[in-house]
């Protein structure tokens, strides 16, 4: 186990034979993390770990319609909070949203929080989540964010950064 943020011990993101998850991790007590499941070795591999909820911060429907129908086969909930992954960026509202579902007592936990890489709007609302809920560092945020989980300043991808240093200078 890796010494976790926040004082808490967590594991390194685990790899898994046969599954195509990356980058997927334990952030807090009940909340994981990772990019997108597809193949019924995914959905298995979050059911064994005992995820109840996905979260899924994608916008493009051919990715979500399946995933929602795969998750309902293997009885887990699926919930929506789109965040826009482009040079322009989220409204608050869109950030506000996915926050309220990871935090809602009501989510039926462990969560599962993910975008298509698991990379870049995962490590936001990860990023944002830790800053408000965990009192995190700032500067070891965003470290996490970046160092271990390849959050991306690439052009494309800028409105993401620009949103976490606005509200966390």
């Amino acid at each position: 186990a890796l010494q976790g943020f926040c004082g808490i011990q967590f594991p390194a993101p685990i790899s898994y034979e046969g599954s195509t998850l990356v980058r997927f991790s334990r952030v807090s007590e009940d909340l994981y993390r990772g990019s997108r499941p597809e193949t019924d070795e995914d959905f298995g591999r979050l059911k064994r770990e005992g995820i109840q909820t996905i979260v899924s911060l994608e916008i493009d429907p051919f990715n979500f319609i399946p995933e929602k129908r795969k998750a309902h086969r293997y009885k887990i909930n699926f919930k929506q909070a789109l965040i826009e992954g482009s040079s322009i960026e989220p409204s608050d509202e869109s950030v506000n949203r996915a926050l309220k579902i990871l935090t809602d007592p009501k989510t039926p936990r462990p969560i599962y929080v993910h975008c298509a890489y698991g990379r870049d709007r995962t490590s936001l609302v990860v990023g944002v989540y830790r800053m408000i809920y965990e009192n995190c560092d700032r500067d070891r945020t965003y470290r996490e964010m970046k160092d271990e989980f390849g959050f991306s300043e690439a052009f494309h991808l800028i409105g993401l950064k620009h949103y976490f240093d606005e509200r966390f200078p």
